[in-house]
């Protein structure tokens, strides 16, 4: 089994630079293939990295976080046949490099896997491209929004404790942004509006088949 890791980037040159920190990461963690691709937008980045890598298996990372030494070898271990997403601990960073604890997310807002699916999850490459990767729609959230379609899709999580990504927390990034989050929020709600859609979620999430 191989592992890609895709970095998608978007805006100014400045994000262009920073995420030469997450590529030497993704190498360092045991990555087989690196990808970065840098567009007008972020949705467009991660799925145009995305389809570029020829890995069985993908992982999005954001140029402003890392993954430690050692997430693939940690990954490998919980490997299973099947659709699956694979969680790995997160411990966050804030941006200036001060303080180092695990981030308080957006609340849930009844959306139970926001604050447990971040990016760096990695998932076959045969599922991304069967739900059509991110929705370059929505002008934040595409995460919860690409992870809900997975699990909808019949994908589980699988948790990898042993595998750490390290996540930046930006108060001025995108999420921070009110009418950015509540905009998107509202889409993404719509997507899986039916009870028994938000059942499909709730059932899913951190169940490891036997």
């Amino acid at each position: 089994m191989r592992f890609g890791v895709a970095v998608g980037t978007y805006g100014p040159d400045s994000w262009r630079s920073l995420a030469q920190r997450a590529v030497e990461s993704a190498w360092a963690a045991g990555a087989d293939e690196v990808v970065h691709v840098h567009t007008n937008s972020l949705a467009l980045s991660r799925n145009t990295a995305g389809d570029q890598l020829s890995t069985d298996y993908l992982c999005f990372l954001d140029a402003d976080d890392f993954l430690e030494p050692r997430f693939f070898d940690n990954v490998k271990k919980k490997i299973r046949s099947g659709k699956f997403i694979y969680k790995p601990y997160t411990r966050g960073i804030y941006t200036d490099g001060t303080q180092d604890s695990d981030p308080s997310l957006v609340p849930t807002r009844d959306m139970s896997l926001a604050n447990h699916l971040i990016i760096g999850c990695p998932v076959r490459k045969l599922d991304f491209l069967s739900i059509g990767g991110f929705d370059g729609s929505l002008p934040a959230l595409e995460d919860w929004d690409f992870f809900g379609r997975l699990i909808l899709a019949g994908c589980k999580v699988i948790e990898v404790p042993g595998a750490v990504y390290r996540i930046s927390v930006n108060p001025q990034g995108r999420n921070s942004i009110v009418e950015n989050h509540a905009r998107a929020f509202k889409t993404v709600k719509i997507n899986f509006a039916k009870n028994e859609d938000r059942a499909l979620l709730r059932d899913h999430m951190f169940k490891e088949e036997e």
